[in-house]
């Protein structure tokens, strides 16, 4: 292996780079990118080593710059965050911030003749690698990508423009079908737009829709009634049955996609009855997939079995929870989607971004008047899920409305905020002292109690103890006191912003545990304990199970410990010893939380303002609660930054 020589100024370069690693602000991974981009290209002197004439040294600083922003979910590096940016896309505390904007002027002010051309978008031929056709990095419209991104970045928006533009035509027979069956899936409300009727219309016009809107906004309902017109449209055509796939980015919101549709097609063909056909009803509909399961994902690479040459086998493909699908996925589906296929997204483009860089579904909600894709975006406007204080509470956050939030976090007990708090506090929110007296006689047999019961509402965890206590003496009885136990315990959450410390996962899930077993509720001795939630962290479909996956630890009935998971109105179970990838979860993160909801939710945000307190992030939190939910902080300048930072992800997908 030849060794590479640089230059004294490269090595400079390197070195201070390699300093601000030590002090925190760059990653290990940050740096030997520049010192990739640094030796490239090489020329080979004749003793055999490659003496590198190294990279424009302000490209250096830049590439370490970039390869950090990439881990923090951006697809590129905007020049202005260089010359007069925030510092928020980095991360970066003033101290760092200041260090950059001399260090950037120094070396942009030694390299004039480069940051010229810079300027001028010039920059491919100044970025290493020989021919730009190779070069890791593409320099555009005032923004520095890798490759990748930038490439992702064009085939998506060239997909869905393409997608955007086309028009569905059908049959004079279907034609007529579709305007029988519009009024009758959606009777006219006078003086409203039905807006999930014109998602369904232009569904049913091309090859892309986008159905949008806030939780409980009937995405999914308005889904389950596009599949239906879609299946009866298609009826009347000669050929195979329509092939449709449910997909979504985790096996847990996979799973809620096929139960809300599956649910909402019960639900038409109870009202219907002989009317709809056989291939309208719930028992035919496909099972959900996660997006890697529906692409063939492969160990060790970022290749899927699906793709262009080996497309997905279906006609529509329905995408659940579409805001946490990242840019690199988007474009492998988009790849393997025939181009004839309808592609329909489901999400809410104000909740938390992918984790991955990107942030498609904000982008394309966002695209111009002008777009074709600007008329495929149809945003549902009501909400059933939320008592009114509730969503009033998001509406002031979504608006970074500070007063309005305040206001509606004081003026009705739905909606409350414990400033000047610690995690102490959180705790007493779920497992109030004193709380548990005895078991009363609605949880002293196996008796389901209506979802929408009052009777232990906004009680903590209390009720799930209280059924924990209650546990059956006849195995009979076992299963059907399980899944009332997992309902009870998934009427109450504690959503933290953050995983680690005392108001993190790991901290309050600890304290919570503890609460509950002074009070004689659990007995957390050992790994398993009877009652114990846990979350699956890692997909497993040797065992049935997937990431974000809640149950409830057991000792069933023929002994052994056992993991039991809601399956409908039914459970099943797996044996721990098979759950290798869990953690306990009175506790989630508000990552983890998405897509969820729980009638009480308890947020956790921290003793301090900090960056990674966004709009998003609480909207997202305070989205998971139907009927209360408490905001706890250490101040009350922690729910104000909140309010006020907007989660920034840099990209430029073209969609004019």
């Amino acid at each position: 292996m030849n060794t590479v020589w640089l230059n004294s100024e490269a090595q400079a370069v390197l070195a201070r780079l390699e300093s601000w690693r030590e002090r925190g602000w760059l990653r290990r991974l940050d740096v030997a990118f520049a010192r990739f981009m640094a030796a490239l290209p090489g020329q080979c002197p004749p003793e055999g080593g490659a003496l590198a004439p190294a990279a424009p040294l302000p490209l250096l600083l830049a590439s370490a710059l970039l390869s950090k922003l990439e881990g923090r979910g951006h697809c590129c590096l905007p020049l202005q965050e260089l010359v007069d940016g925030s510092g928020e896309l980095l991360g970066f505390e003033p101290e760092a911030l200041a260090e950059l904007r001399a260090w950037w002027s120094a070396l942009t002010a030694a390299n004039p003749a480069w940051y010229e051309h810079w300027l001028v978008d010039a920059a491919p031929e100044l970025l290493p690698a020989g021919s730009a056709a190779v070069a890791p990095l593409v320099w555009r419209h005032g923004r520095l990508y890798l490759r990748r991104f930038w490439n992702g970045e064009r085939r998506v928006a060239q997909d869905l423009l393409a997608r955007a533009s086309a028009r569905q035509e059908w049959s004079a027979a279907q034609q007529a079908l579709k305007e029988e069956w519009l009024p009758r899936l959606f009777p006219p409300v006078q003086g409203e737009t039905d807006w999930q009727r014109e998602a369904c219309e232009v569904g049913l016009g091309g090859r892309v829709v986008l159905i949008t809107g806030g939780p409980g906004t009937g995405k999914t309902y308005t889904a389950a009634r596009l599949y239906t017109l879609l299946q009866l449209l298609h009826g009347h055509a000669e050929g195979a049955p329509l092939r449709v796939a449910l997909a979504a980015p985790t096996g847990k919101a996979a799973g809620r996609l096929h139960q809300s549709i599956a649910k909402a097609l019960g639900e038409l063909a109870r009202q219907f009855g002989e009317a709809l056909p056989v291939s309208v009803r719930a028992e035919q509909l496909p099972a959900a997939q996660t997006l890697h399961r529906l692409l063939g994902a492969r160990p060790d690479t970022r290749a899927f079995k699906r793709d262009a040459g080996h497309p997905i086998d279906c006609d529509v493909l329905f995408i659940d929870e579409a805001s946490m699908v990242d840019l690199e996925m988007m474009d492998a589906v988009l790849a393997a989607l025939p181009a004839t296929a309808l592609l329909v997204l489901l999400g809410d483009p104000d909740q938390l971004e992918s984790v991955e860089a990107g942030a498609v579904l904000a982008d394309l909600c966002a695209a111009p008047a002008g777009s074709p894709l600007h008329a495929r975006v149809v945003k549902l406007q009501r909400s059933l899920r939320f008592s009114k204080p509730i969503g009033t509470l998001a509406a002031a956050i979504n608006a970074g409305d500070s007063a309005a939030v305040w206001a509606a976090l004081q003026s009705d007990p739905a909606t409350q905020c414990l400033a000047r708090a610690t995690p102490s506090q959180v705790v007493a929110q779920v497992v109030p002292q004193g709380g548990m007296l005895e078991v009363p006689a609605l949880v002293s047999r196996a008796t389901p109690v209506a979802p929408d019961s009052t009777a232990m509402h906004s009680s903590g965890y209390l009720a799930y103890a209280q059924w924990l206590q209650a546990r059956p003496a006849k195995a009979e009885d076992f299963k059907p006191w399980a899944r009332e136990l997992l309902r009870q315990f998934d009427t109450c959450r504690v959503l933290c912003a953050v995983r680690e410390g005392a108001w993190g996962v790991e901290g309050l899930n600890a304290a919570i545990e503890q609460a509950l077993a002074q009070q004689g509720l659990i007995n957390p001795s050992g790994d398993w304990y009877e009652g114990r939630p846990v979350m699956v962290t890692r997909n497993d479909s040797s065992v049935g199970v997937a990431n974000g996956d809640v149950g409830l630890v057991l000792r069933s009935p023929e002994g052994g410990w056992r993991a039991w998971f809601a399956e409908g109105d039914s459970v099943r179970s797996v044996g721990t010893s098979r759950l290798a990838d869990v953690q306990t979860a009175f506790a989630l993160t508000i990552h983890k939380s998405q897509g969820s909801e729980f009638r009480q939710v308890v947020v956790a945000l921290g003793p301090e303002p900090s960056q990674h307190l966004t709009r998003e992030l609480l909207y997202t939190a305070v989205t998971r609660a139907s009927q209360r939910v408490t905001v706890v902080a250490g101040t009350a300048a922690v729910v104000e930054a909140a309010v006020e930072r907007r989660t920034l992800r840099a990209g430029g997908l073209e969609l004019g």
